[in-house]
């Protein structure tokens, strides 16, 4: 009988105890930081940056990742994973930001909006798009900080933060009953209409010229 040693390794390999050497030795490696540093620069490097472009536009990976994203159990995963990893989670989401503003901010706002029980009839993309070439606040003129700091008293970079407004206080929004101000000139609009909150800062302006 002559020696195989393909079938010899692929026996030695399957014993469980051999498995679970592989297992810890592996999870071992990985974490020496010679070896994080080397994996990083390979991640970064031009032909890894390259291939997962190309690998992630095809459409069968497109289709696979969609209808995994869409289970049940996907969605508890990711949420986990979420939890157990914040930062991970947040430095993803601020790169994110910072090189599509304007689509993140209209993601946010739509399941904001979702969440206090508004029925949107616009998508991201919708939103995104009509807010393309918005970059200063049609009732006050201020500047809009797309790349605004989040903070609890909306002070500083806060104030002039974009925010949705809800035209005619309506439950149903649409792209003809929204339109996009500062948060400062939303705040102060409250549940009044646009024309009121105009009258209401030349009442001001008047009384202190």
């Amino acid at each position: 009988m002559t020696y195989n040693r393909k079938l010899h390794d692929k026996e030695y390999l399957a014993r469980p105890e051999v498995k679970v050497h592989i297992k810890e030795y592996t999870k071992e490696y990985l974490k020496r930081p010679e070896v994080k540093v080397r994996k990083k620069n390979y991640n970064k490097s031009l032909k890894m940056v390259q291939y997962r472009k190309e690998y992630y536009r095809r459409p069968e990976v497109k289709a696979r990742n969609k209808t995994r994203q869409s289970t049940p159990e996907e969605r508890v995963k990711q949420k986990k994973y979420r939890q157990e990893n914040p930062e991970i989670f947040a430095r993803g989401y601020e790169r994110h930001r910072a090189k599509y503003p304007k689509r993140t901010w209209a993601a946010r706002v739509i399941a904001s909006h979702q969440q206090r029980g508004f029925k949107v009839r616009f998508s991201v993309a919708s939103l995104t798009k009509n807010v393309a070439f918005v970059d200063t606040c049609p009732v006050c003129g201020k500047h809009i900080e797309w790349l605004y700091k989040h903070s609890q008293d909306f002070r500083g970079p806060g104030l002039a933060c974009p925010s949705l407004d809800r035209r005619f206080r309506d439950s149903v929004l649409t792209l003809k009953n929204t339109q996009l101000m500062c948060f400062q000139c939303n705040v102060g609009k409250s549940s009044g209409t646009i024309e009121e909150y105009i009258q209401h800062c030349k009442n001001v302006a008047i009384r202190h010229p």
